[in-house]
């Protein structure tokens, strides 16, 4: 009797089970030709799903969890869906997109598609997205020149062509900075604009190219001057050895020691008078000629003749010697003086006013009162006729 109770109870066991199975058993089924994805860079997937419904028709909804950040959406033929009415054994194709940001993690990464059913069964479908982006650069800033060396003339504008590259993974800030001479000044300005900047922001990567303008004062010496320039951020920093060759000006100037343009002579006799010429540039001068165009008939000489050599602001004397000729006519006459080397030249006009000499005009009154004197006597011989 026991044994046929027991018998009895388990058989109804199994008619109930039989009967509450369909209700909880998983009716509708996610899949995907993909479950695992690699991508080395931000982009977006778009990944096909596919809904099927086992069971009677029904409504499903949609949810999908993905990583913070992660754009997500499910579609079908184009609209957007969080809701479907899906019959019996019917299958239905989705899309699902998502947005892989720059800043994701690394490695493997898990997008999950889940689905209820109106019995509020759910059905999820994982898919593993692998992140294979490179690391992100640490801080870094690179400066470039086609042109590191320029040279000239001191009082020259020297302008160089700066590349500026961010070589981090971030954007930063750089402020601009050189160590010029004493007296120098540097400044810096995009290319192909005027406006001056002192910092420079450049996102991850970006590179700008700048002008940098050195001014050395008029009058440095010749040599070779070394320039670094440097872009700094909080967080790293860069530089850049440009170096400026001054090649040194020539530049003469020629007067008299009292600076008097002007002098006095006696024809066919000799005066004198004293030139200075002074190199005002900043470089030596070599073989500096000294010579003069006079009038006709007259004698200049000079003392020294030429000038071997004569260093930045040194000066040397030159004694004239003048002779204007004998018949000169009292009067004034321009003597121009020129000194000229290699590179250089200089001139210098005076006046020298000549007059007669002394006997010559005292005998020129003899003759001028002995002629009035004649003419006084043929005045009177005749008058009286």
């Amino acid at each position: 009797m026991l044994k046929h109770h027991l018998l009895l109870a388990l058989a109804l066991t199994l008619v109930l089970t039989s009967q509450i199975a369909p209700s909880t058993a998983q009716q509708i089924l996610l899949t995907s030709v993909y479950s695992h994805i690699l991508v080395d860079r931000a982009t977006t997937l778009y990944i096909p799903v596919n809904v099927t419904n086992l069971g009677p028709a029904t409504k499903a909804a949609f949810r999908i969890d993905a990583p913070k950040g992660w754009d997500t959406t499910l579609t079908y033929k184009g609209y957007n869906v969080k809701e479907l009415n899906i019959q019996s054994g019917q299958s239905v194709e989705l899309s699902l997109k998502v947005s892989v940001p720059a800043d994701a993690s690394r490695g493997n990464n898990t997008v999950s598609v889940v689905a209820y059913s109106i019995q509020g069964v759910a059905a999820t479908l994982d898919l593993t997205v692998e992140y294979a982006a490179p690391p992100v650069p640490p801080p870094g800033v690179s400066l470039t020149t086609v042109y590191p060396t320029l040279s000239g003339p001191s009082g020259t504008n020297f302008e160089f062509t700066v590349n500026v590259k961010n070589t981090g993974g971030e954007d930063d800030t750089f402020t601009l900075i050189s160590n010029p001479p004493a007296g120098w000044t540097v400044t810096f300005r995009p290319q192909f604009e005027t406006s001056q900047i002192t910092s420079l922001s450049l996102k991850a990567g970006e590179s700008k190219t700048i002008t940098v303008s050195v001014n050395p004062p008029p009058k440095t010496d010749s040599g070779i001057y070394n320039i670094t320039l440097t872009a700094a951020s909080s967080k790293t920093e860069g530089s850049v050895k440009l170096a400026v060759e001054i090649t040194g000006t020539y530049s003469l100037s020629l007067t008299t020691v009292d600076e008097r343009l002007s002098a006095e002579a006696v024809a066919g006799e000799e005066t004198y008078l004293t030139l200075i010429a002074k190199n005002t540039g900043t470089s030596a001068l070599r073989d500096v000629s000294i010579s003069s165009n006079h009038p006709s008939g007259w004698s200049v000489t000079f003392e020294p003749a030429l000038i071997p050599s004569l260093a930045p602001e040194a000066s040397q004397q030159i004694s004239v010697k003048v002779k204007p000729s004998s018949t000169t006519l009292p009067g004034d006459y321009m003597v121009t003086f020129s000194a000229y080397g290699s590179r250089v030249s200089k001139t210098v006009e005076i006046r020298v006013t000549v007059t007669s000499p002394p006997g010559l005009t005292a005998l020129g009154l003899a003759v001028v009162a002995a002629v009035a004197v004649a003419l006084a006597l043929i005045f009177l011989r005749f008058g009286r006729r």
